[in-house]
């Protein structure tokens, strides 16, 4: 019988994770067994039972990072953590729906307040707003990129059309490493005019500011959009960008 570390093994497996998902299990894997001092939840059970204070608030610690493992192994989202922005650091809003009028606008972070609050500077502003740290990607830095740290985004660079990349996992229900196709009605749609690329699969690679893909609402220019690689049938794969929330119209998902 699989004890609990390894039945959380024997999921991930089948949660089929990216190269990313993969690294940050990996994590937090690694942080469970710092709490638990290498022993097992039926041995830690049995000193708690015993008397021992510190290791019934070990167990506490241990059961909720074990949630906290679980639940990422259900939804495969990795969460914005204070931790990976540091002030200086350039972000952008990503929040549409509750902050409309700052959405893909670029900040600098000034400092943290509590909980999750991050204070942002805008270019033209002398006062610092406050948002929450899930309202805001960060910016990869070069040297991430030349260091290998963010590989699934590197692709996106093209002659004469460079994307900067943002340090997301998911967004609006897309995560990287999903698969798509194209839905039979959107390709007949289209017609003779091929305004599509002819993939045999697209994979999602990253997200990016989209310098160039058009808001109909008239958003700024500087918005979340999906890096994607276009399997090609024969040749080379095709990487390009698009707006999240016109996939739905034209792909279905790959399971």
């Amino acid at each position: 019988m699989l004890n609990p570390e390894q039945q959380l093994t024997e999921k991930s497996l089948q949660a089929n994770f990216t190269e990313v998902q993969q690294s940050h299990f990996d994590r937090l894997m690694s942080e469970l067994e710092q709490l638990s001092g290498g022993l097992g939840f039926a041995e830690l059970k049995a000193k708690a039972e015993a008397g021992d204070k510190k290791t019934l608030q070990v167990m506490r610690d241990y059961v909720a990072k074990k949630e906290q493992i679980v639940e990422f192994i259900e939804k495969k989202e990795i969460p914005l953590v204070k931790g990976e922005i540091k002030e200086n650091d350039e972000v952008i809003c990503i929040d549409l729906e509750s902050h409309p009028e700052l959405y893909g606008k670029r900040f600098k972070v000034v400092s943290f307040g509590h909980g999750d609050d991050i204070y942002v500077l805008g270019e033209s502003e002398s006062v610092p707003q406050l948002l929450d740290s899930k309202s805001l990607a960060r910016f990869h830095t070069w040297d991430e990129l030349e260091n290998g740290k963010v590989k699934y985004i590197a692709a996106t660079e093209l002659p004469g059309n460079v994307y900067t990349p943002l340090d997301m996992q998911s967004y609006k229900g897309i995560s990287v490493g999903d698969k798509f196709k194209y839905k039979q009605d959107f390709v007949k749609s289209v017609g003779p005019q091929n305004v599509y690329v002819k993939s045999t699969s697209v994979e999602v690679i990253g997200f990016v500011e989209g310098h160039d893909v058009v808001v109909a609402s008239g958003a700024p220019e500087n918005y979340v959009a999906v890096a994607m690689k276009f399997v090609m049938p024969d040749g080379p794969d095709i990487i390009g960008t698009g707006r999240v929330d016109l996939m739905s119209g034209a792909f279905e998902r790959i399971e």
